[in-house]
């Protein structure tokens, strides 16, 4: 067996995601506030390098209308397992979609 590389989980998803989306359920809202859901979300993200991470788009539902909102530079996400877990853990099990490039 030749291996010229070997990758980690998370390596293989920087490389081949174009975006993560999470969906912020309709009854997170209706019992936070927008500045609770900005609050909750921001531990998940990476500040230390802003170029570093996936690009991420918020799924929100705002009033009978879902809104995608594209976070920012500083908003990219490290999609590590631990993160993926959290994310899960706030916002449900399908909250969090995968976007692969190409696709």
């Amino acid at each position: 067996l030749n291996v010229k590389k070997v990758l980690d989980t998370i390596s293989v998803r920087e490389r081949n995601l174009k975006f993560i989306k999470i969906n912020i359920p309709s009854n997170f809202l209706e019992v936070h506030s927008l500045d609770n859901c900005l609050n909750t979300i921001s531990g998940f993200f990476t500040t230390e390098d802003q170029h570093s991470g996936i690009p991420v788009i918020l799924g929100m539902p705002i009033e009978g209308v879902s809104c995608d909102i594209s976070m920012g530079k500083k908003w990219r996400l490290s999609p590590s397992e631990n993160i993926i877990e959290k994310i899960r853990d706030s916002f449900g099990e399908e909250s969090i979609e995968f976007h692969i490039k190409g696709g």
